[in-house]
């Protein structure tokens, strides 16, 4: 992998942590030659507290209310 792929790769990440919703704990893109995919897995708080979870969102932030 190039440097410039790498920086821009890491560059993605710090802008997908600074710019993600609290409760996003997942990001999933896809690349292929047609394109490319983006998802994201929410949890929200009141779903983590109903089943007993605690956890980090993008950021490394625990999930509150």
């Amino acid at each position: 992998m190039s440097e410039q792929l790498k920086q821009a790769i890491e560059n993605l990440y710090e802008i997908l942590k600074r710019e993600s919703m609290n409760d996003c704990i997942y990001v999933e893109l896809d690349f292929s030659a047609d394109g490319y995919s983006f998802s994201q897995k929410i949890r929200p708080h009141e779903t983590l507290k109903r089943e007993g979870i605690s956890m980090r969102n993008l950021r490394g932030e625990f999930i509150k209310g």
